[in-house]
């Protein structure tokens, strides 16, 4: 895979263990401070609406400068901030206000920093077969820092001391910066660099990349759906359906999260190196499915075991459908032009994610419990996924012919 992979492949695992700590301690400190559910759901959706106006207003600037650059000053400005936010409640400031200024801002520097990535990958591997191979590893290591961070959290909870989530996630991301900062050479060349047109008009850029191909117009509004419907609180949601529902404890509920994420992981990992090959959309349509159809389980089944089984399914068919998206995404898509373009995609997509967060929030305030709403999402799921599979069919067929 080479070093320069390497090198951004682990920076990324320990920045992203220390981020998703931070974005699932929160919620599992406030519930065991005895916030209503609906608060919860709330501060996760609050937590990426800053990442989606971070990727539209400033993606481009992954495809203008070396990747190792973006990240690593991002992760430098993000420990900052975290300190800072954790001297503030040091001073007795308001906890909440703090705390909801240092996600908006860790929101931005995300956007950019999970661009470059994105955008990354295919420039840091030796050989372009091992881009699939690539963006598999990465979204595995993001999807167990994703349940290993609850683990963490369980054990910070106890402390209810918000100060010393922001602290631990402000080590990760210095740890993360200094693993992936190289020293500084000279710019891309001129040649190889895609012509400055001003921030604004290179933020419209990657929408009009966008706009031009046809084919991501599916994959975006199929990501849209998903977020909108079920992903975009089924994290939050499926620790309040462990806590509250089946009255689990924080550790009970961390070890079957990290479980759900390590049979994500494993599985992916073995369908990518038996070479399980498919037309990304399709492995992106059928993956939606199974997703839908496992939220409607863990909503309807009313046993713990059962819920978490299918919370494990829906762990590995997230991982295979960023995969293959990734992967369609980069197939149709200009290497100068891919950060813009990954940018976009993951805002637009975002824009679902925190909607679908404030909805179920709302909903969870009007009397829904969680079981209601995952069944409800679930089946919402399965069916737009079926329509867009009836309208797209002709389009991804028309792109995949050429």
């Amino acid at each position: 895979m080479g070093t320069r992979f390497w090198r951004l492949f682990y920076a990324y695992v320990i920045n992203t263990v220390g981020d998703e700590f931070f974005l699932l301690a929160l919620p599992l400190v406030l519930l065991n401070l005895g916030y209503p559910s609906s608060v919860v759901t709330f501060v996760f959706g609050m937590m990426t609406f800053a990442t989606v106006l971070g990727g539209l207003t400033l993606g481009y600037l992954v495809d203008r400068f070396p990747v190792d650059a973006v990240i690593s000053c991002s992760y430098y400005a993000s420990a900052a901030v975290l300190l800072l936010s954790a001297a503030a409640i040091a001073e007795g400031l308001d906890t909440t206000l703090v705390i909801l200024f240092a996600a908006a801002i860790l929101g931005v520097f995300a956007a950019i920093s999970s661009a470059a990535v994105d955008a990354g990958i295919p420039k840091v591997v030796k050989r372009p077969a091992q881009v699939t191979r690539g963006y598999s590893l990465v979204e595995s290591a993001r999807t167990t820092a994703a349940f290993v961070g609850p683990a963490m959290a369980g054990v910070v909870a106890r402390l209810h001391n918000l100060a010393i989530v922001l602290v631990v996630n402000s080590v990760s991301f210095g740890i993360s910066a200094a693993m992936i900062w190289r020293k500084p050479r000279r710019r891309q060349p001129a040649a190889d660099r895609p012509p400055s047109s001003g921030r604004w008009l290179e933020v419209l850029s990657g929408v009009r990349l966008v706009f031009r191909q046809r084919a991501l117009h599916w994959g975006i509004g199929l990501s849209f759906i998903g977020n909108i419907t079920l992903l975009g609180a089924a994290q939050p949601m499926f620790l309040i359906r462990l806590v509250r529902d089946f009255r689990l404890s924080s550790y009970t509920a961390s070890a079957m999260i990290i479980a759900a994420g390590l049979v994500g992981v494993l599985a992916v990992q073995v369908m990518v190196r038996l070479q399980i090959k498919g037309e990304p959309f399709a492995v992106m349509l059928g993956a939606s499915a199974i997703i839908g159809v496992s939220g409607l389980i863990i909503g309807a089944v009313n046993n713990w075991a059962v819920s978490g089984a299918a919370y494990c399914v829906i762990a590995t068919a997230a991982i295979a459908y960023t995969v293959y998206w990734r992967t369609f995404r980069q197939q149709i898509v200009s290497q100068g032009e891919l950060g813009r373009v990954s940018s976009t995609c993951r805002s637009l997509a975002y824009i679902g994610l925190a909607a679908g967060a404030f909805i179920a929030g709302a909903l969870q305030s009007a009397g829904l419990s969680v079981a209601t709403l995952f069944v409800l999402g679930g089946g919402a799921y399965c069916l737009s996924t079926a329509l867009v599979f009836g309208l797209g069919r002709a389009t991804i067929r028309a792109h995949t012919s050429k």
